[in-house]
């Protein structure tokens, strides 16, 4: 009964979470060193600024098409609409299109990061599509706050990925 550490007998088995990494390379396993929660932060500044540029400039274009394609019959409702329905579309494809090809987006290349499967070798476009998607829970790009000797962000854990460092 030592190995748990309330001595409960009807307890589960414990395992001291210490003791193990919730993936299979270790942190430091050559060129695969786990992102650090720096990096990791750096590259979520640079994503978001790089998505916040190209929202500006689709609203920008909406707004010309808007004021000057449609002989000035101006529906804000419609500009809206297409305005947010094109940055939802344009998130996913930034993600899904940068990462399923290069494994990087414009953050991870500026930072110096990349993202591989968590068994090491490259992540497939369904997992790179997982990935997106989780990018959306509430509360997600703090998750990697959690662990910071360890920063896997539930994004890299729901799909199997993770982010390491490429200097």
């Amino acid at each position: 009964m030592s190995n748990n550490p309330l001595n409960n007998p009807y307890a589960a088995s414990y395992t001291d979470p210490r003791s193990y990494s919730d993936t299979p390379m270790q942190r430091s396993s050559g060129s695969k060193n786990i992102a650090s929660g720096g990096q990791r932060f750096g590259t979520f500044v640079v994503d978001n600024l790089a998505l916040g540029l190209l929202q500006l400039l689709n609203g920008g274009l909406i707004a010309l098409v808007c004021f000057y394609g449609l002989n000035g019959d101006f529906n804000f409702l419609i500009a809206i609409t297409v305005f947010n329905a094109v940055n939802v579309l344009m998130f996913f494809v930034y993600y899904i299109v940068l990462e399923s090809t290069t494994s990087k987006t414009f953050g991870k290349m500026a930072i110096g990061t990349k993202v591989i499967s968590a068994s090491g070798g490259r992540p497939s476009t369904g997992q790179i599509i997982g990935r997106t998607f989780c990018r959306l829970i509430p509360f997600e790009p703090f998750s990697f706050f959690v662990n910071l000797s360890n920063p896997v962000s539930w994004h890299d854990r729901f799909s199997g990925t993770r982010v390491v460092s490429t200097r």
